[in-house]
């Protein structure tokens, strides 16, 4: 499971995602190094000012960027707040790859922020989806995050039992 969206993101289809892809990229080298500049507000301004990309991947991807710099000033609110904002623009998309992204890591960002219910429910849509699709290999890593989160909630016979249907 990807934790951050620039490591792992990658497009299963033989559209292409131009010509945001290269914006995108550029976008993405200057938002990180005003991270790595510790300039935070100046990187959530400037992802926040690119959101205006047509391009529903585009979005999902600059919404992670923008989780990831709450994360990192310890700004929880806002970073569960872009987390149900990546969602909707994920949903909005109508492609099942951008909202199976969206949701995987919502999951997990769920249960990092603190939101434990978000974290099931997101969870929860995650098995549904692959199920849908008869995906079983990708409803396992929907299993793993339930397990996770019922693992950090203390309930351990639930993490246990979701433990084994993932494996």
């Amino acid at each position: 499971m990807c934790l951050s969206v620039t490591s792992c993101f990658s497009v299963n289809s033989s559209e292409s995602i131009t010509p945001s892809s290269s914006e995108i990229s550029s976008v993405l080298t200057k938002g990180n190094q005003l991270v790595e500049e510790g300039k935070y507000i100046d990187a959530l301004e400037y992802y926040k000012s690119e959101l205006e990309m047509g391009d529903p991947i585009g979005k999902v991807i600059l919404w992670g960027e923008i989780i990831q710099v709450y994360k990192k000033i310890g700004d929880n609110k806002n970073a569960i707040l872009s987390v149900k904002e990546r969602l909707k623009v994920a949903k909005a998309s109508n492609d099942i790859q951008v909202l199976l992204l969206a949701l995987g890591t919502a999951s997990v960002n769920f249960m990092r922020l603190g939101d434990s219910t978000s974290a099931l429910v997101t969870s929860d849509k995650l098995i549904e989806l692959h199920k849908s699709s008869n995906d079983s290999a990708n409803m396992a890593e929907g299993y793993k995050i339930r397990g996770i989160v019922f693992r950090e909630l203390n309930k351990m016979e639930e993490a246990i039992d979701n433990f084994q249907t993932a494996y």
